[in-house]
């Protein structure tokens, strides 16, 4: 009983280090995104780039971490790109819930996966954004809208998914109790 308990603060102790390492990640690449001149820019577009710090660490986590992470992650988005409040952080929650358990029960997390996971996941979210602000609120020109404003920044969102991967990989394997 006594090995057992010491076991779970263990994993505790490992778990809480692990999770106030994504959240000094997460903060770091909200100021990264939000401060002028920091960060990836193409064609006058900034890279989100908490969008795929969460799903890269929706990857290496279980449901509810990972949930909890994506709510924070869309929390800074939502906050930083002054869009309709909890939009970002609803979503970010069930994409990361979603990609925790496909990870957990269906796929083989590694490059491969977390890759097309990475772009596939911030597709449908910057183009929920287009359809939610542009199409929907009646925009005049939405398909330049898309071509000219959402296009771009998924490009410069997508340029650093294998580095958050391979990070968030070491983070999350890595700070685990030894067996």
């Amino acid at each position: 009983m006594y090995k057992e308990r010491r076991r779970r603060q263990a994993l505790n102790r490992y778990s809480i280090l692990r999770w106030l390492a994504y959240g000094l990640e997460l903060f770091i690449l909200f100021i990264l995104q939000e401060t002028p001149g920091l960060s990836i820019s193409i064609l006058g577009e900034k890279a989100f780039l908490l969008l795929p710090a969460a799903l890269s660490i929706a990857l290496f986590e279980t449901n509810l971490p990972a949930m909890s992470f994506g709510i924070v992650a869309g929390v800074l988005a939502d906050f930083g790109m002054g869009h309709g409040p909890g939009f970002h952080a609803i979503l970010l929650a069930v994409l990361c819930f979603f990609l925790s358990e496909l990870a957990t029960n269906l796929i083989r997390t590694n490059f491969l996966t977390g890759l097309l996971t990475g772009i596939l996941g911030c597709a449908a979210i910057l183009f929920l954004q287009w359809f939610v602000f542009c199409l929907m609120a009646g925009s005049e020109f939405p398909g330049y809208i898309l071509t000219h404003h959402y296009l771009p920044r998924l490009l410069c969102t997508v340029i650093p998914v294998p580095i958050l991967y391979y990070f968030n990989r070491a983070l999350g394997l890595f700070i685990r109790e030894k067996e």
